[in-house]
């Protein structure tokens, strides 16, 4: 694919199982971005084991056969009890700058809107993950400084 752009028609989420955990596990995020997400093999544990997680549902993106990250969806628990939450997404660094997380976050909202229990979808990210802010922006969240917890930019999208 070289520094072609992915179209939502290549990106995919599906579950992770069996077959493609491993793909997972050995995303590797870029050097400058790891300083804000989890390592992918962490998350996957946390899935499991963190009560905040209770809820959510962890998704390999593809294009095509190819996984090329994972993101993680909130449907609703204790900590986000009348929102859908936009918790993590990781992009292997060789499909970075390609739109595939901009895909992959167009299907995520899609399904958010099928399930239909809520009207809203919140995320958080860094002050300084400049990339993250920017792709939250472009599709259409909007983003206020978070006051109580410094250096934390939240985003909020209706469905």
């Amino acid at each position: 694919m070289g520094g072609m752009t992915a179209s939502a028609s290549q990106v995919a989420l599906r579950e992770i199982d069996g077959g493609n955990f491993e793909a997972c596990a050995s995303i590797n995020v870029a050097r400058e971005q790891s300083r804000f997400t989890n390592a992918p093999h962490w998350s996957m544990l946390q899935q499991f084991y963190a009560p905040h997680r209770a809820g959510s549902r962890q998704l390999a993106i593809y294009i095509g056969d190819e996984v090329a990250g994972m993101v993680c969806l909130g449907f609703g628990n204790e900590f986000s009890p009348d929102w859908f939450m936009l918790e993590e997404i990781v992009i292997d660094v060789r499909f970075q700058r390609r739109g595939v997380a901009f895909d992959a976050l167009s299907l995520a909202l899609e399904m958010f809107r099928a399930d239909g229990r809520f009207g809203v979808v919140r995320t958080f990210t860094d002050s300084e993950n400049t990339a993250a802010i920017k792709l939250c922006e472009k599709l259409g969240f909007t983003l206020t400084d978070d006051a109580e917890n410094l250096g934390r930019v939240n985003g909020e999208y209706i469905l």
